[in-house]
């Protein structure tokens, strides 16, 4: 049976690890999955019992002599990166210095037997940025367990105001400030707004929220299903996203989506050009729901809905397909 590894910095709920937990219970079953906390920053390198070790974490140069020792102390394995967090907009938002951002890709990715990127356009960026060969690289979108998802009825738009959402981590990354901007210009009897969350920048939103009483910015909840049930669209106006699972989530609860051509959230935009928007435009963003509130919500949530039917599916095929690529190292290990 081929060993495979996960190995991840982070022991939170993030989407990264929501998306693992998801994909390691529906991979194949020939493969024995296994998931390993590491500290790159303050332990050394595992040697690991694995035909195949694939990272979950995001590379940066404190991180390359540990990916290095890694690969030696590991040397018949197949090594994969999962690129989660690196995407073409991140670099031009927070990278000052491009050409020492891009060594250090070229320098992590060249050790891995292949990069499993998250959406088309983060990977055609990887392929240009880090000059790695494009038979090394994977696209391969993420996926939670949708089941639940696919099962609730369709929004049925209700007299009164359209009831948008944004849910995710409170930081800037997601431009849920923007969001609020928007809807200063949106008449409470056009749109009310539903954040749910956690985060760094909860109380600047709540703050930034004060006063707008078609507004309301709230903790968490228990997971995506408990959201959907009053919610009609969902709006997601992050600054990058590699891939953006709220997306995909609000496509298969049948939610019409509003999100910014940014990264991965261009290839899971509606064909709907009024429903994407620049970052950073509360005035574009005001339109787009202005616009979307006059709208058939049924009608685009059974559209959005039958975008993601076959996503599940896709993903895992695509990994087994990987696994089963790599895993060969077995039997060259075995006829040794």
């Amino acid at each position: 049976m081929i060993k495979v590894v996960h190995l991840s910095d982070d022991r939170g709920l993030g989407g990264v690890n929501r998306a693992v937990d998801a994909l390691l219970a529906r991979l194949d079953t020939s493969f024995a999955h296994s998931r390993q906390h590491v500290a790159p920053a303050c332990e050394l390198p595992p040697a690991l019992d694995a035909q195949v070790v694939v990272i979950h974490f995001t590379v940066s140069w404190r991180k390359i002599a540990w990916l290095y020792g890694l690969r030696a102390r590991n040397p018949n394995a197949h090594l994969i990166l999962v690129e989660h967090s690196y995407t073409p907009a991140f670099e031009t938002l927070h990278v000052a210095n491009r050409r020492r951002f891009r060594t250090m890709l070229r320098l992590a990715y060249g050790l891995m037997d292949r990069v499993v990127s998250v959406s088309k356009r983060q990977g055609d960026w990887i392929v240009e940025a880090a000059s790695l060969p494009i038979d090394r690289l994977v696209v391969i979108n993420p996926v939670t367990d949708l089941n639940a998802l696919l099962a609730l009825p369709l929004p049925l738009r209700r007299p009164g105001p359209l009831r948008l959402c944004g849910y995710g981590r409170y930081c800037p990354q997601k431009g849920f400030d923007t969001l609020i901007d928007a809807m200063r210009l949106v008449k409470p009897s056009v749109a009310t707004l539903r954040l749910v969350g956690l985060g760094p920048d909860e109380r600047a939103l709540r703050e930034q929220a004060a006063g707008m009483m078609h507004v309301t910015v709230e903790g968490p909840v228990a997971g995506p299903v408990m959201l959907f049930g009053d919610v009609d669209a969902v709006a997601i106006p992050s600054r990058f996203e590699a891939f953006g699972l709220a997306g995909l989530e609000a496509r298969a609860a049948g939610c019409p989506i509003i999100v910014t051509a940014v990264d991965g959230l261009i290839g899971q935009a509606m064909p709907i050009p009024q429903l994407t928007v620049p970052p950073n435009d509360p005035v574009a963003l005001a339109t787009a729901i202005t616009w979307l509130a006059l709208q058939d919500i049924s009608a685009l949530g059974a559209m959005a809905r039958k975008s993601v039917r076959r996503a599940e599916a896709r993903t895992i095929n695509g990994w087994d397909m990987l696994l089963q690529e790599m895993g060969g190292v077995e039997q060259l290990l075995d006829a040794a």
